[in-house]
């Protein structure tokens, strides 16, 4: 494949953006979506209107405080392996996931480490919230690929 064919399938920009604003949204909205189905599941409340506007809740914060933090690191580790993943002519939407998911998997580990969330005495918390953050890295990555594609791309 020559250098134009793969310059030409995320030209122009555009595609690019629209595939890492997607991702972000993305990434950002499914572990927030995780916690309030979690949330919902295992919490007693005395209506389901109660639940649902709890849940709906939770899941807008945890979208909010993620978001940032899942758009810095789709353009600190994303893009460039992103980049890379193009560069091999390897743009499969499985090729996204297989990257998305270990690149969050290791990145989140990593930054709750640092913040101090991981425990000795139970890691259990730890590695569900890894793992989920490491799920939606997965899908996250799925959509970028997806989303920033050509019309003719998508067509084949």
């Amino acid at each position: 494949m020559s250098a134009t064919a793969r310059h030409d399938s995320v030209w122009p920009p555009r595609n690019a953006i629209r595939g890492l604003v997607a991702g972000a949204l993305t990434g950002a909205g499914l572990p927030g979506a995780a916690i309030a189905i979690g949330g919902l599941a295992t919490t007693q409340v005395e209506t389901l209107g109660q639940a649902v506007v709890g849940a709906v809740l939770i899941m807008l914060t945890v979208f909010v405080s993620t978001l940032t933090i899942w758009a810095m690191g789709l353009i600190m580790i994303g893009i460039p392996g992103w980049w890379m993943l193009w560069a091999l002519g390897w743009r499969s939407p499985w090729a996204g996931a297989a990257f998305g998911g270990p690149a969050t998997f290791m990145a989140s580990s990593l930054l709750l480490q640092g913040l101090g969330f991981h425990s000795a005495d139970d890691p259990k918390p730890f590695l569900i919230m890894t793992v989920v953050l490491g799920l939606s890295g997965a899908v996250a990555g799925w959509v970028v690929v997806v989303v920033s594609r050509d019309e003719k791309e998508n067509a084949r």
